[in-house]
């Protein structure tokens, strides 16, 4: 079962040196293979999410940044699973 929301916004990131951890994390993660996709998605949910704040003051790219890696914590095996841990509010947002 995947954790509740309110553990996602604990766990995530304040600054932007965690935020670019999580992101190390992500693709060291992944198959080699897989990298460009997932920093093509990286990129996408950065320009994407630029500027846009959440209710609780955080940043929206944080937010997806979290979501991946609790991904990630919950053991999901999949590259396409991370990926769409990053763009899940990509499509509401454009």
């Amino acid at each position: 079962m995947w954790a509740c929301t309110a553990y996602i916004i604990r766990m995530m990131p304040e600054d932007i040196d965690e935020v670019e951890h999580g992101l190390d994390r992500i693709c060291a993660t992944v198959p080699a293979e897989d990298r460009v996709l997932v920093q093509s998605a990286i990129d996408w949910a950065r320009d994407v999410h630029r500027g846009q704040i959440r209710k609780d003051g955080a940043s929206l790219f944080t937010h997806v940044v979290a979501v991946a890696i609790n991904l990630l914590d919950q053991g999901v095996d999949g590259t396409g699973l991370i990926v769409a841990g990053l763009l899940h509010d990509v499509v509401e947002r454009r």
